[in-house]
């Protein structure tokens, strides 16, 4: 990987990450003049950038309950990334997982959040939604990719997302 590259993916990571704590209250009003951005600094719910682990990658985005899997490239690879958000997840202790795709030219809000069919059941049964009203509050796409159901996906937008960790946070299940 190049430095650019690395630098490219290191600015979508941070831009994710500030999105969703701007957008889930987890900053102070101008937070970019401040010391610390955090209203409070030791709250678990804080969206962070962990540090990695020598040889198990915990993913790039810690959003309690979920690890965040963020890709900035021109093509692709929805349901290998989900599947190695999953493996992340799992090494870091957390029950969700998502891959985060930025859409090229767009604002950090309309990248691409997706996740396994899987996952979309148990987020729904723990906010106690029927399939079509949760697709239709959260703006879902379902991808259909062949008869392997493991390479099934659902996908929103970030902003949807950042609306769908508030929620799930709410239903406090964890």
């Amino acid at each position: 990987m190049s430095i650019h590259n690395a630098a490219k993916g290191s600015r979508f990571e941070v831009a994710v990450r500030d999105y969703l704590n701007e957008t889930t209250g987890r900053y102070r009003e101008n937070w970019r003049e401040c010391d610390t951005p955090f209203r409070n600094p030791v709250d678990r719910f804080n969206v962070r950038r962990p540090n990695q682990e020598r040889q198990h990658d915990v993913g790039d985005i810690h959003a309690w309950p979920f690890v965040l899997q963020c890709k900035d490239v021109a093509k692709p690879s929805t349901p290998k990334w989900i599947g190695a958000a999953g493996r992340q997840a799992r090494f870091a202790g957390f029950p969700f997982s998502v891959a985060v795709h930025k859409t090229r030219r767009a604002n950090v809000r309309q990248s691409r959040v997706a996740m396994t069919v899987r996952q979309w059941t148990r987020l729904r049964m723990i906010l106690g939604a029927e399939s079509r009203e949760a697709a239709y509050a959260y703006g879902a796409a379902f991808a259909v990719r062949g008869i392997d159901t493991a390479k099934w996906y659902v996908s929103l937008t970030l902003d949807d997302f950042a609306r769908l960790l508030r929620d799930v946070r709410i239903a406090g299940q964890f």
